[in-house]
């Protein structure tokens, strides 16, 4: 994904996994499995989105030696599994992206705490602080939590790897600000815009795909 295993001391390393094993756990242990395995729907969703996450992912840009940028799309990901389902995913796409060599197999728990917890915990507050206090409209639900949230999620899980460059001395704050920067700000919108109008595909001709979607709510059916 973004981060590679160079730049990085083992402690980092193996904290990242800590992080993401912890949150990994907290996920499976309130998953409801006997739902999950009467719902064919969600199994298939977890396949298919798992899949095309880790096919997004390899859609690259290269920035500096040991960092690249990609789209996320982490955002859709949690609106249509819900937290729990998209953590699951999300590992699996990751997995698979170590086994096709993509991806080193030490730095997925630092690259899974940053690029996916982060998002997913950002997008699912979003989702839940506008349910909670704005008005049942789907154009809110679209924008507030597909686009803008996109936009918030992604631009905080940036900033992170940003930081943890800098901190470990692997980028200078001059190559950063030429070269990362402007790149990073560059791919908000087409991250905002890719998830936003997934959600707002899904929202118009299949509101089942998506688990933080009450149609009931929403399209009044």
């Amino acid at each position: 994904m973004d981060l590679a295993q160079d730049p990085f001391p083992a402690a980092w390393l193996i904290g990242g996994f800590l992080v993401y094993g912890a949150a990994l756990a907290r996920a499976l242990v309130g998953l409801d499995l006997t739902g999950l395995g009467n719902a064919p729907l969600r199994q298939h969703l977890l396949g298919a989105a798992s899949l095309s996450l880790m096919l997004l992912w390899q859609i690259r840009s290269d920035v500096t030696p040991g960092f690249d940028i990609h789209l996320l799309g982490m955002t859709a990901f949690t609106l249509m599994l819900g937290w729990r389902l998209a953590i699951l995913g999300a590992t699996l796409a990751l997995i698979g992206s170590a086994v096709s060599g993509a991806e080193h197999w030490s730095v997925l728990g630092l690259q899974g705490a940053v690029l996916v917890l982060i998002p997913v915990a950002v997008s699912y507050c979003i989702w839940r602080l506008l349910e909670r206090h704005m008005p049942a409209n789907l154009f809110i639900y679209i924008l507030g939590c597909g686009f803008f949230g996109a936009c918030i999620a992604t631009a905080l899980a940036r900033l992170v790897c940003a930081m943890l460059l800098l901190l470990s001395g692997a980028v200078d704050w001059l190559t950063m600000s030429e070269q990362y920067l402007p790149v990073f700000l560059i791919t908000l919108f087409p991250e905002s815009f890719v998830n936003g109008a997934f959600v707002a595909a899904c929202a118009a001709y299949r509101p089942e795909w998506l688990a933080t979607f009450d149609a009931e709510r929403y399209l009044g059916r």
